[in-house]
């Protein structure tokens, strides 16, 4: 597929992945940024669901730098007990953000998506 571009990189290496994704857009913003990242799980509920959190905060903060003012960003993320504290987090970064379980969801599953819209214009965070 010619119009596909993979990069392979540390998503905690926020600087890598920003200037990985700048170099290819010739410094151009972007108007969706969708994480489904998922961490490798261990059985422990408490280390999975944080791990899940960490990557998901991983990504916003990549999304910060490379979203345009009205991009969106989604990610999946997990109940646990983190997830109150990051959509609020996300309140202050977002003008609109939703919380999502679609239909096609087990019921019994821990995961959720959040879509946020309208990125606030904020200094560093």
């Amino acid at each position: 597929m010619d119009f596909v571009t993979t990069i392979v990189a540390d998503i905690f290496n926020q600087d890598q992945v920003v200037t990985s994704i700048e170099h290819l857009l010739n410094g151009e913003q972007v108007d969706v940024v969708l994480s489904d990242l998922a961490p490798n799980v261990s059985g422990d509920r408490f280390r999975d669901h944080t791990s899940q959190m960490n990557l998901a905060q991983a990504a916003v903060n990549v999304a910060k730098c490379i979203l345009k003012p009205s991009g969106h960003f989604v990610s999946k993320l997990t109940q646990g007990g983190e997830e109150q504290q990051f959509i609020g987090d996300l309140r202050q970064i977002f003008h609109v953000v939703d919380v999502l379980k679609p239909d096609a969801s087990r019921q019994e599953s821990r995961e959720f998506y959040v879509h946020t819209r309208k990125l606030r214009k904020l200094a560093a965070i």
